[in-house]
């Protein structure tokens, strides 16, 4: 492998780690209210449902010890799961499918270490980073270390700026969420495909302008 692939994927992964840290910490913290949390709701069930009688409060603790069990078993794996890995395999996966010509890869390597790199830092939901990576041929963004997109600078035709309304519904006449994303849709030259080529999308329209100008001037 490319020496300079290698030490981009290396910090890749590190910082990964890092954004994976700050994971488990969030997950731990939920998992170490579960236990005591799911025992103090049943006992107040049982209690307030017998007209304040505590004998049937202190019956429910059990129910409550297992579905506190149950929370932090399911918490366990998220906990433990090294996503540092995936995020990595995202990656090759995503520049296997974009730089296809011979030395493209090494090209796009040296690009993502030069110093002259510009390295745009969102963060979505308050939780979660995203980073994009612009250089003089390639851009390259991460879905909070869950996903990838590699967009060939030097090959676009035409770029299209939308934005698209999604709702979510999580029961029949019951909550909806509804949230606005700014996708920006990429064509290459000579390409045969009747869809865009890549598509990157943001959280924010803000945060796509920031984007959009710098490459309009890369």
């Amino acid at each position: 492998m490319d020496n300079n692939l290698t030490q981009w994927l290396e910090a890749e992964k590190a910082s990964a780690i890092k954004n994976m840290s700050k994971e488990r910490k969030r997950l731990a913290l939920q998992m170490l209210f579960a236990f005591p949390c799911s025992v103090a709701v049943l006992f107040l069930i049982g209690y307030l449902s017998s007209a304040y009688d505590i004998s049937l409060g202190i019956q429910n603790i059990k129910y409550g010890v297992i579905i506190g069990v149950i929370c932090e078993v399911i918490y366990l794996p998220f906990i433990l799961r090294d996503t540092s890995k995936r995020y990595i395999k995202f990656i090759k996966k995503e520049l296997h499918s974009q730089l296809t010509t011979p030395g493209e890869e090494a090209a796009f390597a040296a690009q993502m270490v030069d110093a002259s790199t510009i390295k745009i830092k969102h963060v979505r939901d308050k939780n979660y980073e995203e980073w994009v990576y612009i250089t003089r041929d390639y851009l390259f963004k991460n879905y909070s270390f869950e996903n990838t997109c590699l967009v060939r600078l030097k090959d676009i035709d035409h770029i299209e700026l939308k934005t698209e309304h999604y709702q979510l519904q999580f029961r029949p006449k019951g909550v909806k969420t509804i949230f606005d994303l700014s996708p920006v849709h990429f064509y290459y030259r000579g390409s045969e495909m009747k869809k865009p080529d890549q598509t990157l999308v943001f959280s924010s329209p803000e945060h796509r302008d920031d984007v959009m100008k710098i490459i309009a001037h890369t």
